[in-house]
C-alpha cells in the first residue's frame, strides 16, 4: 500500500510560497484601511501652531526686451570739386571731426589767380577809359552850349561816355565771376560732422563734379534696428525708448521717428529708427542696443519656501476652508527672487502653509 501524504519538503515549499504571498499583500497595503481618492489631510490645523500662511497671487510681469542696432547718420554728403585743378593739400583724414566753414581741401589756383589779376587790370583800364570819356562828354556839352561844337560831336561824346560805363560794368562782372571761381579752389565743410572717406589724395587731378571727400553730419544721429513683428506693434512714432552702448552703459533716451510699414518676409522683423540726443559722443557705425517694452504676462506665484520636494514630486500644504492642511501636488515654473511660479495645482487666492518660523 502506497503512502499518499505530502513529503516534508513539499510542505516547506508550500509554506514559503504562502509567506511570500502574504508579504506581497502586506506591502500592497491589503491589510490596512484604504484612503479614498483625493487630497491627504496633512495636519489638522497648521494655524494653531503659529505657522505663517502665504496666499497664491497673480503677479503682472512686464516684458522689457533688447534689440541690437547700429548708430547711423541720416545722410552722407559727398563733397565734389567745382573747378579743375591739382589737389595741393587735404587737411583732414577719415574719422576727423570737422566744423562748419573749415577748409578741408585746397586745389591749385595759380592759373585762376592769373585770370583774376588780368580781370582786375581790365577793370582798371575800363574805369580809366570811362573817366576820360565822361570828361570829354562834359567838355563837348559845354562847347555845344556855346555853339562851339556840332551836334554830331555831342552825340559821339555822349555815346563814348555811355559805352565806357558799360565796359566798366562788364569788367566788374568778369572780375566777380573769376574771383568766385577762385574761391571754389578751397573746399570747406558745409556743417559740423565727421569725415567718412578720403576719396582722393594730394596730387590727384580734381575735375568738376568728381567727389573728393565723404562726410556725415554729427547732429541728428539715429539708431537703426530690427524689431520682431510681435513687438513692433508696441512701438509708435514719437515714443521714447532707452538706448545703451557697449562702450558706455549710461542710458540715452531716444525718440522713435520712423517705423517701416512692412515686415521683412525672411526675418519677420520691422526696421525701426530712433533719433538720438545731441549730447553724446557716439559716432556712426557704433553698435548699440534698443530697450523696448513688449507687453506683459500674468503669473501665479507663491513663496518658494512653501514647497517640499521629494524626488520628482513637488508639494505644498494647501489650507482648506476649515483650516486643515492638505498635501497637494503642484507644477512649478520660473523663479523670481524669493517667489516661484505655479503652473498647475493652485488657484489665485489659495492659501499655503510655510515652514515653522518662516515668514512670507
Amino acid at each position: 500500500m502506497t503512502d499518499s501524504s505530502p513529503s516534508p519538503r513539499s510542505l516547506y515549499a508550500l509554506a514559503a510560497v504562502g509567506g511570500l504571498v502574504l508579504l506581497f499583500l502586506f506591502m500592497q497595503g491589503s491589510f490596512a484601511d484604504k484612503v479614498k481618492p483625493g487630497m491627504t489631510v496633512y495636519a489638522s490645523n497648521p494655524l494653531a501652531t503659529g505657522r505663517a500662511v502665504a496666499v497664491a497671487r497673480i503677479v503682472e510681469e512686464t516684458h522689457r526686451l533688447t534689440w541690437p542696432g547700429t548708430v547711423i547718420a541720416p545722410s552722407e554728403t559727398r563733397l565734389a570739386a567745382r573747378v579743375a585743378g591739382r589737389i595741393l593739400t587735404m587737411t583732414v583724414r577719415s574719422g576727423d571731426r570737422i566744423r562748419r566753414g573749415q577748409v578741408l581741401v585746397r586745389i591749385d589756383a595759380s592759373e585762376l589767380e592769373a585770370r583774376v589779376a588780368a580781370a582786375r587790370a581790365a577793370l582798371a583800364a575800363a574805369e580809366a577809359a570811362s573817366l576820360k570819356a565822361a570828361a570829354d562828354d562834359r567838355r563837348i556839352r559845354t562847347l555845344y552850349a556855346g555853339e562851339a561844337a556840332t551836334r554830331q560831336e555831342l552825340d559821339a561824346s555822349t555815346a563814348a561816355s555811355v559805352g565806357g560805363q558799360a565796359r566798366v560794368r562788364e569788367a566788374r562782372e568778369v572780375l566777380r565771376a573769376t574771383e568766385s571761381v577762385l574761391a571754389e579752389t578751397a573746399i570747406t565743410a558745409p556743417y559740423d560732422g565727421v569725415v567718412v572717406h578720403r576719396l582722393m589724395e594730394p596730387g590727384d587731378m580734381a575735375l568738376p563734379g568728381q567727389p573728393v571727400l565723404s562726410l556725415q553730419q554729427s547732429g541728428g544721429l539715429e539708431l537703426e534696428t530690427s524689431v520682431p513683428v510681435a513687438c513692433a506693434g508696441f512701438l509708435h512714432t514719437g515714443d521714447s525708448v532707452t538706448v545703451r552702448t557697449a562702450r558706455d552703459d549710461t542710458p540715452l533716451i531716444a525718440s522713435v521717428h520712423e517705423i517701416q510699414p512692412t515686415a521683412d518676409p525672411l526675418t519677420h522683423t520691422v526696421r525701426v529708427k530712433a533719433r538720438l540726443p545731441d549730447n553724446h559722443n557716439l559716432r556712426p557705425g557704433t553698435p548699440a542696443r534698443l530697450e523696448q517694452y513688449c507687453g506683459s504676462e500674468s503669473r501665479l506665484t507663491i513663496p518658494a519656501t512653501a514647497l517640499t520636494r521629494s524626488g520628482q514630486l513637488t508639494t505644498v500644504q494647501w489650507i482648506a476652508g476649515d483650516g486643515t492642511a492638505r498635501l497637494r501636488h503642484v507644477r512649478t515654473g520660473q523663479r523670481f527672487g524669493g517667489d516661484i511660479e505655479i503652473l498647475a495645482g493652485l488657484e489665485p487666492g489659495d492659501r499655503v502653509a510655510l515652514p515653522q518660523g518662516v515668514q512670507p
